[in-house]
């Protein structure tokens, strides 16, 4: 099997903060998803699939006609060159498949990422950071919906030979929609192609699927991981390891540009920020992570024209989250941290949205470092319920009433998240992107997920872009 990535890590960028803090005893690698699959009962004699079964059902059930008989040539080929392969039969429970179909999608996703390594290859931005510059030449691509992009997608001659099979890159689809429904990203007819580029990290997703493919006990640094403390106790030992003050729990309600090019901080109960001095413009620069186009309402005597034009067509979503207490109605026992119970999106009402039960998380395992083996059979247990676009009128028992493997016993409390995965559907008009040029002007940056991409990884990639444009233009940068 020809494959450039047998040794890389995932998700460098987070795994490289967690080492800086030393918090990789804190990292625990958790199971991989199970899928809710009704429609493979018949295979799997229960409604939750392990995802690279459901994966390689996926993805051949996906394809049209022409390149299912595509497909089965050259599944039918590998299988002759292999002494082990007993039969080429297109079957769920022919464990030759399954085999096969998490291998053939292994090869398509290095085959994508060598062609957009080979497409950016001249783009510095993206080779650093793997943020596509937005040229005239490249906004139209970007803006394509997913299913249109990789329809057009080919190998180029120079690439083929370096590939054991022909390439159909529409493999990639069920993938894709996985990962955008169990973050609740929505249909991908709806989503431009860019985020399919910033989302996937091809290296890493191919080490994640190698992984769960081998059913091996991973190290945090090669797995999916949590941490113990959650993402915000990282960000808490970042601030205590820099002597970075935080102020917590205070909402901020005003700041304001100082005569003296300096700035205000006010909060709700009219308390004003400072860093112990006796001017009230206490501090030089503004860093935004909040949601950048609500920002533009909080600051004065800056010019923000430039962003709110550039978030003048985002869409968002809203997500409802809850604890909980549920019980499995089934045994369970490989899902001791993570479920995916809704993972086919669908853009199913006039806005595209995709609305009802998305993801049950139970984290006791991961939080405690407790085994699989001491999870084993647990029936009842606490869970974090997701929803995205939700109906405010249903409650989460009804919301969750359609899983037939899962009952939601007691709501402990809830939180809404009402701007969630900001995003563009059309690049051309108008992105979170185009507020990379004005970024650093009258002291003010923008950073977070509403300018770049609802992933800790990207995130973390698009704030070292930052630094480094904020260290380049500033004396004030030692390091």
């Amino acid at each position: 099997m020809f494959s450039l990535f047998n040794k890389c890590r995932t998700f460098i960028a987070t795994w490289d903060l967690i080492e800086y803090l030393e918090l990789q005893d804190d990292a625990v690698a958790v199971k991989y998803p199970q899928i809710n699959a009704p429609e493979l009962k018949g295979y799997t004699r229960k409604d939750l699939a392990v995802p690279e079964f459901w994966l390689g059902f996926s993805v051949y059930e996906s394809y049209s006609d022409s390149d299912k008989e595509k497909f089965f040539g050259i599944f039918d080929n590998w299988c002759d060159s292999k002494r082990s392969c007993t039969s080429s039969k297109i079957d769920g429970r022919n464990m030759n498949f399954q085999l096969f179909s998490v291998l053939y999608l292994q090869e398509v996703l290095v085959a994508l990422d060598m062609l957009i390594t080979y497409g950016f290859e001249s783009d510095e931005r993206y080779q650093q950071y793997k943020i596509p510059s937005f040229g005239e030449d490249m906004a139209g691509m970007l803006s394509l919906p997913v299913d249109d992009l990789l329809d057009s997608l080919t190998v180029p001659p120079e690439l083929a030979p370096l590939l054991p099979f022909e390439i159909m890159f529409s493999t990639v689809r069920p993938m894709y929609e996985l990962l955008l429904s169990s973050f609740g990203y929505e249909h991908r007819s709806t989503i431009p192609a860019y985020y399919l580029l910033t989302y996937i990290d091809t290296k890493s997703i191919i080490r994640l699927i190698k992984l769960s493919s081998q059913n091996s006990n991973s190290v945090p640094g090669e797995a999916l991981s949590l941490l113990k403390g959650g993402f915000s106790g990282m960000f808490e030992e970042l601030a205590k390891k820099d002597d970075i003050e935080v102020q917590t729990l205070s909402e901020v309600v005003d700041i304001s540009a100082g005569r003296r090019g300096g700035f205000t901080v006010r909060s709700k109960d009219n308390n004003v920020f400072s860093r112990g001095q006796t001017s009230s413009d206490n501090f030089d620069f503004v860093i935004s992570a909040i949601d950048a186009a609500k920002f533009s309402s909080l600051i004065e005597g800056v010019d923000t024209s430039d962003v709110d034009a550039a978030m003048s067509c985002t869409i968002k979503t809203t997500w409802r989250v809850s604890r909980a207490r549920i019980t499995f109605n089934e045994e369970n026992p490989k899902a001791g941290v993570i479920n995916m119970p809704i993972v086919t999106a669908a853009a199913n009402d006039s806005e595209g949205k995709v609305r009802g039960a998305l993801s049950v998380i139970s984290m006791p395992m991961a939080k405690n470092g407790a085994t699989q083996e001491e999870y084993t059979n647990t029936m009842e247990r606490d869970a974090v319920l997701y929803e995205t676009n939700f109906d405010p009128s249903i409650s989460q028992f009804e919301a969750f009433d359609g899983l037939d493997w899962l009952t939601v016993d007691e709501v402990y409390e809830e939180v809404i998240h009402p701007n969630y995965f900001v995003r563009s559907l059309d690049f051309e008009t108008c992105s979170p992107w185009q507020v990379l040029p004005g970024q650093g002007k009258d002291n003010v940056w923008y950073i977070g997920g509403s300018v770049s991409f609802e992933g800790v990884e990207s995130i973390l990639q698009y704030n070292q872009m930052i630094v480094d444009k904020f260290c380049a233009d500033s004396s004030n940068c030692t390091n």
